[in-house]
């Protein structure tokens, strides 16, 4: 019997480890070749997350689906139509329109989310607690859904297959790819764009040293530098009462695990 990967609680700083983590279970498949097929990455994602859920707890609660649900569902173009797909291929396009986008809240007080793959995101309390509106909490899961649909999740998990080694942290190209399209997604859903640059903020609390010491900076200007080809003044939501709703029952603790 294979034992279940171990991590040490408070070990979530880094989505590398996360990867690692997936990684272990799409290792069970017994396939040979590097390629990672979609079904295996499914299975790997459903099985981390009940890891997680065992080792953390996840939240069930409602309502919070219910935000979740919504949020993705805007980013993902089932709401206000697929107009992003003309700056797609054809791979990502699939991705965008097939996988089964959900966002799960995993009890952690450090901020941080991070992407499964299968259209799987994981958003940690400590992040959704830290986030101050609807768009911002739609940026960073904007950011991790880009993550997939450029296909960074998966070839993080082959490359770990190929070399045996835990693979490490997103680059910053992929970073930098990743806030292009993330805010390319936020514009889709007709969310407040700006928050993209305080979703990133927040995550100066994580770190960044793997992505070099101007990793913030160069962060900031690229959204800066994309957020000047967007239209001003657009309309678009910020927040809704039932984010600060959601929100304020997390920090009750009155979400069940």
């Amino acid at each position: 019997m294979r034992s279940s990967p171990r991590l040490l609680p408070g070990s979530f700083r880094h989505t590398a480890q996360i990867i690692v983590l997936v990684a272990a279970f799409v290792a069970w498949d017994g396939c040979t070749t590097a390629r990672v097929r979609p079904a295996t990455e499914a299975q790997a994602s459903t099985a981390t997350l009940e890891w997680l859920d065992q080792q953390y707890g996840l939240v069930y609660d409602r309502p919070l689906e219910r935000l979740l649900h919504k949020i993705t569902g805007r980013l993902s173009g089932t709401v206000y139509g697929s107009a992003l797909e003309t700056d797609l291929s054809r791979e990502q396009i699939v991705r965008y329109r097939e996988l089964p986008w959900q966002v799960f809240v995993m009890r952690e007080a450090t901020p941080n989310a991070f992407s499964l793959g299968a259209g799987a995101v994981v958003v940690t309390s400590g992040m959704l607690l830290e986030t101050r509106s609807e768009a911002e909490l739609a940026a960073v899961i904007a950011h991790e859904m880009a993550h997939q649909l450029l296909g960074h999740t998966t070839s993080a998990l082959e490359k770990q297959r190929q070399t045996g080694a835990p693979a490490a942290t997103f680059s910053l190209e992929d970073e930098l790819a990743a806030d292009r399209l993330g805010l390319k997604l936020l514009f889709v859903g007709r969310y407040q764009l700006s928050e993209a640059l305080s979703a990133i903020a927040i995550g100066r609390q994580l770190g960044g040293e793997s992505l070099g010491p101007d990793w913030l900076t160069l962060r900031m200007a690229n959204l800066h530098q994309e957020l000047d080809q967007y239209p001003q003044h657009l309309p678009a939501t910020e927040s809704s009462r039932e984010f600060n709703r959601v929100r304020r029952h997390l920090a009750l603790g009155r979400a069940s695990s």
